[in-house]
């Protein structure tokens, strides 16, 4: 993919950018009344106070279901309060590593769905290359290069045609390869030859005679080339013929960035051509004073025209593009190699074959724990590391074995041991007693029977999350679970359950759902409050994350449900309003009025549904949102909720049961279906093939974390019958890595 479809800029009209602004977050159900969830990276604000403030709304879809005799109950706002847990009540995340698996679980995510795969072996060299996202909206693409000491070569990630390739696969050269850069390959012969999307090269006849290539895929795509008489060639993209760069001469060595080259001659000077503000072959090059009595011994530049030097008497430089001067590292000392990873992420590999780190963690370049390293922290794992290099995003090391290492982003299969999407059926381990499985964004979670919650990490052990005890239900508020119990009361916990939030309220809850920052609660009597929070977020490595909550002091009781609320089967939430499903199979949804309460109205031209699911809703964008109805004869409805408008303001939702259905299904999650005959498919997502569940499933659950700009994932949580726990779609756990691992290859 190039620059400008990396970018992925698309306009928008005041309308849209105002509510990309705001960030609605959607909170769905699955097939089973649970849930199915995104996350927003910035905080979302309740879609409700888009509706103007006393502004009346006519009924515009569905029929209003009146009230009974019986008034329902009215909650007052100082009824209901938010408070910190007490110390004793505060859950944490605890390693309880395989306890509770079954024999024969798979130890790792990565065994579990590479079982013929073994460690990639007898390398000499590893390189990377840079693709930069400009736009900034999350691409972290990556490809990973492997030369071995034979002059096989392997590659793997993103390559020029837009593929993906999880596993190393080996170049058709017959000559052995001495570099890999971008789409071209040196032999070790000083052959340049151009790759295509097969893995097949064909020469650039007019240069021979190379030692090194440089190829500067952003922007403009130029492979430089360095001969062994010093003199250094382009070749612009989609061009045959090469041209000499300047009148240089002496070159010894040629660096590049995603923009710029450098070139260092034979006297250790190092010559910067910056082309980050423009195209690179018009600008002069800029001479960088190294100071005497230093002399240049390695070189890594990372993508933003930031670079690393260790010069022969062992020290280290930062260079920066902006003010073009050597400035010493002193806090490291006994640097064997070295990596510059751009934005402020530097990279180690001592004489003793350990790994450093030092700057920003991005990506998780700095192993698990750490956001910023202001001191140089070790990366746990690695020994007798003798090569290090990284990419935009992800990072290679190379071992006395020849073995390498990956960790960081995985976007586009370049750590090489992890497939970033699971199109087939992948069963990760085995969990008994699981009356819930709840997809959230960051890791699954399975409420088991007596209520403990359990989760796992990605090297697929299950463990249970301490202080969480007779949990009923589990829903997520922006990126912050929510959890219900038996006894009826409702918890927030920020931070991965490192902090907690207990919502009081003046009746034991029955059933809850979250849209956004706001909760819709249903006592035993029927009667429902919607209570509403503010977030307070941070941005940590590069994230937001929300760290409490506040009451805004509104409670408003529900109007109209009074009459059917003792039949309901479970509550929903979608970005627009809240839903219910009766146990006679009638839907209803919310709708703000003109007073300020809300009310429910019925989608009508309904059979009797069995089960609800959300569609995944795109972050930013004002798009119907369709709700799949799955009714008791095994057809899927899609009821659209539109949003009607006037001057740029929500006035009212109409709902529209479209006439299309589809025919045979047993179950549904999101966009997920498995059929009547035990195929399981994704409606839409080609990447997911229609095929045969191996198991009956006896529990669903599906997460959505999609924006107007951007990448997106979604994946798929199941429990079988004989309870196997399985996950499709992209693998939440095949996204990044930061604890370094083999390279696996077939």
């Amino acid at each position: 993919m190039k620059m400008k479809m990396k970018m992925r800029m698309r306009a928008c009209n005041a309308l849209v950018c105002l509510l990309l602004v705001l960030a609605v977050l959607p909170a769905c159900k699955d097939s089973d009344g649970k849930k199915e969830q995104g996350q927003s990276p910035a905080s979302p604000v309740n879609p409700a106070s888009a509706f103007p403030s006393g502004q009346s709304t006519a009924p515009s879809g569905g029929t209003e279901v009146p009230g009974n005799s019986a008034a329902p109950k009215v909650f007052r706002p100082e009824e209901i309060n938010l408070a910190a847990c007490t110390p004793e009540s505060t859950a944490s995340l605890h390693t309880a590593a395989g306890a509770g698996l079954r024999q024969g679980a798979a130890s790792s995510s990565a065994a579990a769905a590479n079982p013929a795969r073994t460690p990639l072996d007898r390398i000499a060299s590893i390189s990377v290359g840079r693709i930069f996202d400009a736009a900034g909206y999350g691409w972290k693409p990556g490809s990973s290069y492997a030369i071995g000491a034979d002059g096989r070569a392997w590659t793997w990630g993103y390559n020029s045609s837009g593929e993906h390739m999880s596993t190393p696969v080996q170049l058709q050269e017959e000559a052995a390869v001495r570099q890999i850069s971008g789409s071209f390959v040196l032999t070790v012969d000083g052959q340049v030859r151009r790759m295509s999307d097969s893995g097949h090269s064909a020469a650039v006849p007019e240069l021979a005679g190379v030692v090194s290539i440089q190829h500067l895929d952003e922007m403009f795509g130029i492979l430089f080339a360095l001969k062994e008489d010093g003199t250094v060639w382009y070749l612009k993209r989609d061009s045959s013929k090469p041209v000499r760069l300047g009148n240089y001469t002496g070159i010894a060595s040629i660096y590049s960035t995603s923009f710029s080259l450098f070139l260092q001659d034979d006297n250790a000077q190092l010559h910067y051509i910056n082309g980050s503000y423009g195209e690179l072959l018009k600008n002069e090059a800029f001479l960088v004073p190294v100071p005497a009595p230093h002399k240049i011994s390695q070189f890594s530049a990372g993508f933003d025209d930031e670079a690393l030097i260790l010069t022969e008497d062992g020290t280290v430089f930062l260079f920066s593009g902006s003010e073009k001067v050597l400035k010493p590292v002193p806090a490291m000392s006994g640097v064997k190699r070295l990596a510059a990873a751009g934005q402020g992420l530097y990279l180690f590999a001592k004489d003793d074959g350990t790994v450093w780190g030092l700057g920003k963690n991005r990506s998780g370049m700095l192993g698990p724990d750490a956001d910023q390293a202001l001191e140089p922290v070790q990366l746990p794992g690695l020994k007798a590391v003798t090569e290090i290099v990284a990419g935009t995003d992800h990072v290679l090391a190379l071992n006395q074995q020849g073995e390498i290492y990956s960790w960081g982003s995985n976007m586009t299969g370049q750590l090489g041991r992890l497939d970033p999407v699971w199109d087939q059926w992948t069963e990760i381990g085995q969990l008994a007693d699981v009356r819930q499985a709840v997809a959230l964004p960051d890791r699954p979670y399975f409420i088991r029977e007596g209520g403990a919650v359990w989760t796992m990490e990605e090297d697929g052990q299950a463990y249970p999350v301490q202080g969480l005890t007779r949990i009923k239900d589990m829903e997520l508020m922006i990126d912050v679970p929510v959890t219900l119990s038996d006894e009826g009361t409702v918890h927030l916990w920020p931070g991965q359950f490192a902090g907690c939030q207990s919502l009081s309220v003046p009746f034991a809850v029955k059933d809850m759902a979250v849209n956004n920052e706001q909760l819709l609660l249903l006592d035993q009597e029927g009667n429902m409050v919607m209570v509403f929070l503010q977030a307070h977020r941070k941005e940590r490595a590069g994230r937001y994350e929300t760290t409490s909550f506040i009451l805004d002091k509104r409670s408003i009781t529900v109007k109209g449900a009074d009459a059917w609320a003792g039949r309901i089967k479970s509550l929903h939430a979608n970005p627009y309003a809240f839903l219910a499903l009766t146990e006679d199979g009638q839907v209803f949804y919310t709708e703000k009025t003109g007073d300020g309460s809300y009310v429910f109205k019925q989608v009508e031209d309904l059979p009797a549904i069995k089960q609800l699911a959300a569609e995944y809703y795109i972050i930013g964008t004002v798009d119907p949102v369709p709700i799949w109805a799955l009714d008791k004869e095994g057809r899927v409805h899609e009821i659209n909720l539109e949003l009607m408008r006037s001057s740029n303001k929500i006035t009212s939702i109409k709902d529209t049961v479209l006439p299309e259905v589809e025919q045979g299904t047993a179950r549904i999650s999101g966009r997920l279906r498995i059929t009547e005959s035990g195929e399981i498919y994704e409606r839409g997502w080609e990447k997911l093939p229609r095929q045969a569940a191996k198991h009956p499933v006896r529990l669903v659950s599906s997460s959505y974390s999609y924006a107007i700009e951007g990448p997106g994932s979604h994946y798929h949580l199941l429990v079988t019958e004989n309870d196997r726990i399985v996950m499709m779609g992209y693998n939440l756990f095949g996204g990044a890595s930061s604890k370094p691992d083999k390279v696996l290859a077939r």
